[in-house]
């Protein structure tokens, strides 16, 4: 054989044996995915009991083989319908911990309370309740910092009714045991269901799997536990436009406690500056500011710290969580004054509100997003102040890109603190990345984040006896109060007129009010006259030739109020099938896109907010009730038109 052709040959064993031990890796992974579907159906449909029986049962001799022989089966059909593609993202999700995640969450799943809340006990770590807070010594850049507890165009019917509270009747989690064989005839059902769910969630998630083998594809995050370690997180584009950071925004601060001490501070707090100081626990001063650094806009500081601290997280939920604990914390620090001999302080300055900060793993960690920042010294040296730009020893981190989507994320936080119920106070949220500090895990978070949204993630961590405050934000998020909240009744703009017609936002504004609500979710700026709500949002619509005589909204004055809110398109979905529906609007918010919903079909027309989808949950904003399930305030089969905005 001629040289060159054996060496062909030899390369072409090797590509071989290499293709065969990814298509290997691949068939691994797609079983293990299959299993985390099936303990994610079992628990679905036995109250969250299952998982641990299901765990038992593959541990029987005989009972495991035969469980690992059909789910090789199933790995091996679902990647055969998918021409392969289930197995490039199962080894993705895999190689990314995903599953891992995902099994350990629904290994110790708790049943589910019918209000949706979520009370998952956690056999490795404890959560405290209020007063039991704790903390070490032990602080580190990329382990996060806040452990020292010292201190710690086509026109719409107006005939719409306003909808009428219903209690909260059931989500995807569960609805207890089920009899005899039908429950192994649903939990069938249910495996497939799961498979299907994972599948395009994972697309979503990781980035899209190449026509092409894997080793090809673009979008791996990599090695999500080791880049954490290091500081570092990729960020994954999804639109070509910036995102504000949350703009100005007015707090009414009535105190501030840790759980152990509380201070009372009943003070009106707007248009924070913050001020970044060295530190002599990292290798600098106490009390001194960090030299050159301009004052910085308290929410593009809370970006900045998002960015440092976790870099975006691997999902929505944990950013989220992260951002409103990185607010909530150092204006706990800086209120309850325990540090104040080291420069950390919250104080009027010839009227303008400063709050000063060490930028380092004293207090929390703030990489500038605009500029990048660096530190002299190692990157990996906990111990070190940080400085904005790229001017110092070593850089830590590049600019944030304009277009990633932790700017977001963060902006559609904008405002948002953790308080008690019974005093108001902004709580002490400490917090860590690998759960020494029981009293906020950054690794739980980024693994509870795939089932539950933020809020229901603070509320674990720190106490169900707690609840979300909002601000009032102008300039970038441009919201007034809690805009979740907002309802077309009862409410100051409720009479306010669509255009010239005779409706009102109270008789005919759901679709309005559904869209304001995401417009303050998304943090784009409006053209309006004061702060931004349905009233005022109707009220520049109107001057913009918004409505016709009858009150119907004309789509594309949207954007000409709220110019970076830019509307795409409506479709049809009343003949799709419950599946159908769910995954058009799964796609719809993978893809970045915020979205109306019209849930009543033939028997009438109202139209609500989509927040989020968790399992099968459709969280919704709802102007017309105070529901947040959408399916089951309204039928499923009812859902009949969708309409969606680009940032």
């Amino acid at each position: 054989m001629p040289k060159n052709s054996q060496n062909n040959q030899e390369d072409q064993n090797k590509y071989q044996a290499a293709r065969n031990d990814k298509k290997q890796a691949e068939q691994q992974s797609s079983k293990k995915a299959v299993d985390t579907a099936a303990k994610g159906a079992i628990n679905a449909f036995t109250g969250g009991t299952g998982g641990a029986a299901f765990e038992t049962a593959k541990k029987v001799p005989g009972v495991g083989k035969a469980i690992d022989k059909v789910e090789g089966k199933a790995a091996n059909l679902v990647n055969k319908a998918t021409g392969g593609a289930f197995g490039k993202v199962a080894k993705k999700a895999d190689d990314a911990k995903i599953l891992d995640a995902a099994n350990k969450v629904m290994s110790m799943q708790a049943a589910q309370a019918a209000n949706g809340a979520v009370d998952a006990a956690d056999a490795a770590e404890s959560v405290p309740k209020e007063g039991n807070n704790t903390g070490n010594d032990k602080e580190g850049l990329g382990k996060p910092s806040s452990l020292d507890n010292s201190n710690t165009e086509d026109n719409n019917s107006t005939e719409e009714q306003k909808d009428t509270e219903v209690s909260y009747s059931g989500d995807a989690y569960g609805t207890g045991f089920l009899p005899g064989k039908d429950k192994f005839k649903y939990i069938g059902a249910g495996v497939i269901l799961f498979l299907i769910l994972i599948f395009f969630g994972l697309v979503g998630s990781i980035g899209s799997v190449d026509k092409e083998d894997a080793d090809n594809s673009n979008g791996d995050v990599g090695n999500p536990d080791k880049e954490y370690a290091a500081g570092t997180k990729y960020e994954k584009d999804i639109t070509n436009s910036a995102f504000s950071t949350g703009g100005i925004c007015t707090y009414d601060i009535k105190g501030a406690t840790n759980g152990q001490t509380s201070v009372k501070f009943n003070q009106q707090v707007s248009d924070i500056k913050v001020r970044l100081m060295h530190s002599s626990f990292c290798d600098g001063t106490d009390n001194v500011p960090i030299e050159d650094e301009s004052l910085i806009d308290f929410e593009t500081y809370i970006l900045g710290v998002v960015y440092a601290e976790v870099g975006g997280g691997m999902n929505e939920a944990e950013a989220k969580t992260q951002a409103v604990a990185a607010r909530s914390f150092i204006l706990d620090r800086a209120i309850r004054g325990g540090n104040r001999a080291n420069g950390v302080k919250l104080e009027n300055e010839n009227g303008q509100w400063i709050l000063q900060v060490r930028n380092c793993v004293a207090d929390q960690v703030f990489c500038n997003p605009e500029q990048g920042c660096s530190k002299h010294g190692s990157r990996d040296n906990e111990r070190l102040d940080v400085y904005s730009g790229l001017n110092n020893t070593v850089t830590y981190k590049d600019a944030l890109p304009q277009n990633a989507k932790t700017r977001q994320w963060v902006a559609e936080t904008a405002g948002q603190l953790l308080v008690t119920n019974n005093t108001g106070y902004i709580v002490g949220t400490n917090y860590d990345s690998e759960g020494t500090n029981a009293a906020g895990s950054q690794k739980a978070w980024r693994e509870l984040g795939f089932l539950l949204d933020y809020k229901q993630i603070l509320l674990k961590t720190y106490g169900s006896n707690k609840s979300i405050y909002t601000a009032s934000c102008t300039g970038g998020s441009t919201s007034t109060g809690d805009y979740t909240s907002w309802k077309q009744y009862n409410a100051p703009w409720s009479n306010i007129r669509l255009g010239n017609s005779n409706a009102t936002i109270e008789t005919a504004g759901c679709l309005v009010t559904s869209i304001s609500m995401l417009i303050a979710k998304s943090g784009v700026s409006a053209n309006v006259v004061g702060d931004f709500n349905p009233g005022t949002f109707v009220e520049a619509l109107s001057k913009n030739g918004g409505f016709d005589n009858r009150g119907n909204l004309q789509w594309n004055v949207v954007t000409t109020v709220a110019p970076d809110f830019k509307y795409q398109n409506r479709i049809d979905v009343s003949n799709q099938s419950r599946k159908d529906k769910l995954q058009t609007i799964q796609s719809l918010l993978n893809a970045g896109y915020y979205v109306v919903a019209e849930v009543k079909g033939n028997t009438g027309q109202h139209w609500v907010a989509i927040d989020s989808i968790t399992g099968e949950t459709i969280n919704m904003f709802d102007p017309g009730s105070t529901s947040t399930n959408m399916w089951s305030q309204y039928n499923w089969k009812n859902t009949s038109r969708l309409a969606y905005f680009k940032v």
